[in-house]
């Protein structure tokens, strides 16, 4: 962690790797009561079309009970997304694919709307949590270009540690490492830096930070 440290004494500088939000992913926290039924809905916003997604999703069955997984409004009529459930791992998988052989965008995501609806019951009274996460986020256009997606859980921008509108900056990175180091930290921070989607932030995260501000990493999450 030496070079971390002393990345964490140089000049403030920002990832070239830094692109605008063409693809934002968001989840909104839940308040329910134990026993109530509430659905979740995974929205998207695509500013250019994308050709092929997928994600894993991971819940706390310890607080839900997952009821359905369905389709969300952003997909054409001329298609469907694979969503796989695995009860035994907490985890649904999205993934949906373009299978035309020339672009056509009216047949491909854009726009806003809802990728995924799942419906839980709550197995706890539960307060205004932030109860679903997203990991192996990829996103890509027709010419198998990747866009790093931009992840929100609530107001809180994942690779966002230090609030400023932007993801994977050297502040990000070193606060991220004092968390790791377990400093003081809020828990707006603590879900920002959570890039692994693990609920946890490991010395695998501090690195992840690291290389993409170095430019080392294309993609931060």
């Amino acid at each position: 962690m030496l070079a971390l440290a002393l990345l964490c004494m140089a000049p403030e500088r920002v990832s070239a790797l830094e692109n605008r939000q063409i693809v934002s992913i968001f989840t909104e926290n839940q308040t329910a009561l134990k026993g109530q039924q509430f659905t979740v809905s995974v929205q998207m916003e695509v500013e250019e079309p994308l050709a092929a997604f997928n994600f894993f999703l991971y819940y706390d069955s310890s607080l839900l009970k997952l009821v359905s997984a369905e389709k969300g409004t952003i997909y054409p009529a001329s298609s469907a997304p694979q969503i796989l459930i695995n009860e035994q791992s907490d985890r649904v998988t999205v993934a949906w694919y373009y299978n035309g052989r020339v672009p056509k965008p009216e047949e491909m995501i854009a726009g806003s709307g809802s990728c995924l609806d799942l419906t839980f019951e709550a197995l706890e009274d539960l307060d205004d949590q932030t109860l679903l996460r997203l990991r192996n986020i990829s996103c890509s256009n027709f010419d198998l270009q990747r866009y790093q997606p931009y992840l929100y859980y609530g107001d809180i921008l994942v690779g966002d540690v230090n609030r400023d509108g932007r993801i994977g900056t050297l502040q990000d990175a070193c606060l991220a490492h004092w968390i790791y180091r377990e400093m003081p930290a809020t828990k707006e921070q603590t879900l920002a830096a959570d890039i692994s989607g693990k609920n946890q932030i490991t010395r695998d995260t501090v690195e992840r930070f690291v290389n993409y501000v170095n430019q080392k990493e294309t993609y931060l999450y």
